[in-house]
């Protein structure tokens, strides 16, 4: 192999490591001197990863409520995890509408 292929290796491993799939990513190694449609990829995704972390965290709140409710009552709260269910498919419908748009 030669270091052109490195570099392109080692671009698409940061690029999958970064969270884009594969088509974006041959859509970003396509338009790579367009400084321009990078930065916007780069912009998106950054907003991808912090809905998905304002998401994770509004998780994390529901599963120590849930856990709370069940050492206080020695039960599992039911409603409690069904809401956390909710708020997981909620998520992955976020990242979605914004990986689409």
């Amino acid at each position: 192999y030669t270091d052109y292929d490195f570099a392109k290796l080692q671009k698409i491993i940061v690029l999958k490591n970064l969270g884009f799939t594969l088509e974006e990513i041959i859509a970003i190694s396509s338009n790579e001197k367009d400084h321009d449609f990078v930065k916007q990829s780069l912009d998106l995704q950054l907003q991808l990863v912090k809905e998905k972390i304002n998401g994770l965290k509004i998780i994390e709140k529901s599963i120590k409520e849930a856990s709370q409710i069940i050492d206080s009552k020695k039960q599992a709260g039911w409603d409690e995890i069904v809401r956390i269910i909710h708020l997981l498919n909620m998520e992955q419908r976020l990242a979605k509408q914004y990986k689409n748009a």
